[in-house]
């Protein structure tokens, strides 16, 4: 608990010390934002804290209302500051490869896209959740409550639609990956030119 609490007061005064900056450059706005999304993930925490504190018990996760929405805005935040970061790395490697170009002009695109990116997300796990072809389960292993698949009937198999969402939310976190682990490779090449 106490790491939780040191994790959002150091978010919270981050994104504050960012967003005070005396530069407001598109390096500091991301770094404000991402701190921000760091907090609110830290926050989200505390249904956890709260059930572990229970002896793992659901608590606020009973309430059928947070088991489904509380997996969707923890994910949300952490996906978003997932984005925020490839974002920040792409901006980085742009300023190493073509130290001449100017990022700025491409700020309030970028933006947009994040902002395009969440209303994507909220959309795909709110078109899901509706249809009922996901749901929230707590798991007690985990002191949370996840969205996990519905079964078809009685034959224990998945429709193809959770197989389609399973498939996209892998695709969520494999993307990051690759774009970072590109960056990389682009960067050092280029700095090794140099």
């Amino acid at each position: 608990s106490s790491g939780i609490n040191a994790e959002y007061g150091g978010n919270t005064l981050s994104a504050l010390y960012f967003r005070q900056g005396q530069t407001k450059s598109l390096h500091h706005l991301f770094y404000s934002v991402i701190s921000a999304c760091d907090a609110l993930t830290a926050a989200a925490t505390f249904p956890v804290i709260a059930s572990l504190l229970s002896s793992r018990s659901p608590v606020l996760f009973e309430l059928s209302w947070v088991c489904i929405s509380w997996p969707v805005f923890y994910y949300l935040v952490f996906r978003v500051s997932m984005i925020l970061v490839v974002l920040l790395s792409v901006t980085r490697t742009i300023s190493i490869v073509s130290p001449m170009k100017h990022i700025k002009h491409y700020a309030n695109k970028m933006l947009y896209g994040v902002v395009a990116y969440r209303i994507l997300i909220l959309t795909i796990d709110i078109f899901f959740l509706s249809f009922k072809w996901v749901s929230g389960r707590y798991h007690r292993s985990l002191s949370q409550c996840e969205v996990v698949a519905v079964q078809s009937g009685s034959d224990e198999r998945y429709p193809t639609q959770t197989w389609v969402y399973s498939i996209l939310f892998q695709l969520e976190l494999l993307f990051p990956c690759v774009v970072i682990n590109a960056r990389i490779l682009i960067s050092t090449g280029c700095m090794k030119k140099r």
